[in-house]
């Protein structure tokens, strides 16, 4: 019956724009809104591990360049490099949290703010807040692009 309430739409405009909606099905039984729960919780720890790769990506990205700048002879090419990786990693980063989000998170918690009372009030509590999947997939690589195009602007000049 789970399978059936998630059923994809037929363009991914209809992700995009929101268009995607919960067919009219009677209430799951108590074992399916336990596995949404376990599948909730267990893609909320999936993303949470990319979100760790790609901290430590930037991580090592960001003290390789600022050890090659602090360097007596800094390397221009290499530093260039290695800020347009930061760069790209970015943008790789915001295409996977955007998908995950839109294709993963958005059905399941849908879901259950439809059949779960406990989901409602949680949501209800945090209203004004935004989600945290939001901030670290999008707003993070945002500015940690800033960043990057700041220190490549800096490195040439």
């Amino acid at each position: 019956m789970l399978s059936r309430l998630l059923s994809l739409p037929k363009r991914a405009s209809d992700w995009l724009f929101g268009l995607f909606e919960i067919h009219d099905m009677p209430e799951p039984s108590a074992s399916d809104m336990d596995r949404l729960w376990e599948w909730v919780f267990h893609d909320n720890i999936v993303f949470g591990n990319r979100t760790n790769l790609f901290l430590i990506a930037q991580s090592i990205l960001l003290a390789g360049c600022f050890a090659l700048a602090t360097a007596d002879r800094p390397h221009q090419g290499l530093l260039t490099v290695l800020a347009s990786a930061g760069i790209l990693f970015d943008v790789l980063w915001l295409y996977v949290a955007s998908h995950h989000m839109a294709f993963y998170m958005r059905p399941m918690l849908r879901l259950l703010y439809k059949y779960s009372i406990l989901y409602r009030k949680i949501k209800e509590r945090s209203a004004g807040w935004p989600a945290a999947h939001a901030v670290v997939g999008i707003v993070l690589p945002v500015f940690s692009a800033a960043l990057w195009v700041y220190l490549l602007v800096t490195f040439r000049s």
